[in-house]
């Protein structure tokens, strides 16, 4: 579990992990974590700005603006996944998947994405709070609709190829930030991605 504040924001020691724990790489969201990346910063009108990092292969600067500071592509309700007497929280996840199972969930340019019972256990295994459980229900809409903000080759050296997609969405009516790491097996015959990984954060924490 991650340390949350009464407002559902995370802790500074969270969100300095927060970059590593979603692609694998050191850095932050908001600073650059390695030479392909180049950061983007959108004013919005009232002169705040909302700052992170996009690297090789991502959507152009604009469309990444455009939907980040767009309209909420998903809204979420605290509860939505609820574990019962005696369930763990992965087991209220699966239940919610086994209720709206993923099977034709596809995104344009990349096709069909596999969103499964290991995809949950995968993203949860990261660690996870309240927020990011139940965010877990807004994902599919992300990986449908979000920006494309990364895609390169897994820090391991292994032949996995990495896309991060990111999206706003609203929880319990506060605007978030949902990113999404899909990852490939390159030496698969069909380079089918997997959802593997989310995380959410305050929208307000990139906003400076």
């Amino acid at each position: 579990m991650s340390e949350e504040s009464a407002d559902g924001s995370i802790s500074q020691a969270e969100y300095d992990g927060f970059f590593g724990r979603l692609t694998g790489k050191e850095g932050t969201i908001g600073s650059t974590a390695g030479p392909s990346l180049a950061t983007v910063r959108q004013t919005e009108p009232g002169g705040k700005t909302i700052s992170f990092s996009i690297g090789k292969g991502s959507d152009p600067a604009d469309k990444v603006g455009a939907v980040v500071n767009g309209p909420s592509l998903a809204s979420v309700t605290t509860g939505v996944i609820q574990a019962r007497p005696g369930e763990k929280a992965s087991d209220a996840a699966y239940r919610w998947l086994a209720e709206n199972p993923q099977h034709g969930l596809e995104r344009s340019g990349l096709g069909p994405v596999v969103f499964n019972e290991a995809s949950i256990k995968k993203s949860l295994g990261h660690g996870f709070s309240g927020p990011k459980l139940n965010a877990l229900t807004a994902v599919p809409e992300v990986i449908r609709n979000g920006t494309l903000i990364d895609v390169s080759m897994d820090h391991t050296g292994e032949d996995l190829r990495n896309w991060i997609i990111v999206g706003p969405v609203e929880i319990d009516g506060t605007r978030h930030q949902l990113f999404a790491r899909l990852r490939a097996d390159t030496t698969a015959k069909s380079l089918q991605p997997h959802f593997y990984v989310h995380e959410v954060i305050l929208d307000s924490t990139f906003r400076k």
